[in-house]
């Protein structure tokens, strides 16, 4: 599935599929697409829906020692 197609999702199921576990993946995905002549909208509005879907959001959460 393109991230393109995705955004043509209904809201249910883009929250079934872009999940805080996958949001950097998607991004980087996106960000790769943008270097490469791709639609930089894409990139914003996947990075606007994180900070909008997981305001509290930690990439380094999973790197961190307890």
């Amino acid at each position: 599935m393109q991230i393109a197609d995705t955004l043509k999702m209904s809201p249910c199921q883009t929250d079934e599929f872009i999940t805080e576990r996958n949001i950097v993946n998607i991004i980087d995905h996106a960000n790769s697409n943008a270097r490469k002549g791709g639609d930089v909208q894409i990139q914003v509005y996947i990075m606007d829906y994180k900070n909008r879907k997981f305001p509290d959001f930690d990439p380094m959460k999973e790197l961190k020692i307890d």
